[in-house]
């Protein structure tokens, strides 16, 4: 399973932009506090207007972290809860997010690929529960699953499908005669008979 490498360097850290906010809080609540200290204000006024600017930092702060962090986290969780539960049109990640050239996106990016890798995995299992490795024929299991399609279909539009069983015959005293692989070559030579024969989907 393969994974994304990362892109720090072209990436903007979270960490430099709350840094700058801090720095900006900063630099503002110094800058007020020397334009307060040429004031003749009572104390309580002092303490207002220090505490103003320091409140609107944090509530900046506060809605920084709240788009740029948890609003993507939240959206991150969504789209993981909807594919657990079998929603294959949430199955691409918002651009907005995968698109992102901080932390989150590459969070964001490396989940992708890890989803798409699953469903690539998961095919290939299907595929291989489905199909005999040896002839590349459907196996029982696909005849079930073919049958519980078929059959409501037939109902639904009042006509008919048929089951052919082959038997091959002598094949016991050939396979023992020539051997196993001399067998096997026997069987995929008739799979492929009966694949240039019935070669519609349904067939």
């Amino acid at each position: 399973m393969s994974i994304i490498p990362m892109q720090g360097k072209h990436t903007v850290s979270l960490k430099r932009r709350c840094a700058v906010q801090v720095l900006m809080a900063a630099v503002v609540t110094v800058g007020v506090g020397c334009w307060i200290g040429t004031m003749r204000w009572p104390w309580y006024l002092e303490a207002g207007a220090l505490l103003a600017p320091l409140c609107l930092q944090v509530s900046l702060a506060l809605m920084g972290l709240e788009r740029h962090l948890l609003r993507p986290m939240r959206s991150l969780s969504e789209h993981a809860r909807r594919l657990h539960e079998g929603d294959n049109s949430h199955f691409m990640m918002t651009t907005y997010l995968t698109e992102r050239q901080d932390e989150v996106g590459e969070l964001a990016r490396q989940f992708q690929h890890l989803v798409e890798d699953l469903k690539n995995h998961n095919a290939q299992l299907l595929e291989q529960s489905l199909i005999d490795p040896l002839t590349g024929l459907g196996n029982r299991r696909m005849l079930e699953y073919r049958l519980d399609v078929a059959l409501p279909l037939t109902r639904r539009l009042d006509c008919t499908v048929s089951v052919m069983m082959m038997d091959v015959d002598h094949f016991k005293l050939y396979n023992d005669h020539y051997g196993h692989p001399a067998g096997d070559q026997c069987l995929v030579q008739i799979a492929g008979v009966l694949r240039d024969t019935f070669r519609r989907e349904t067939d």
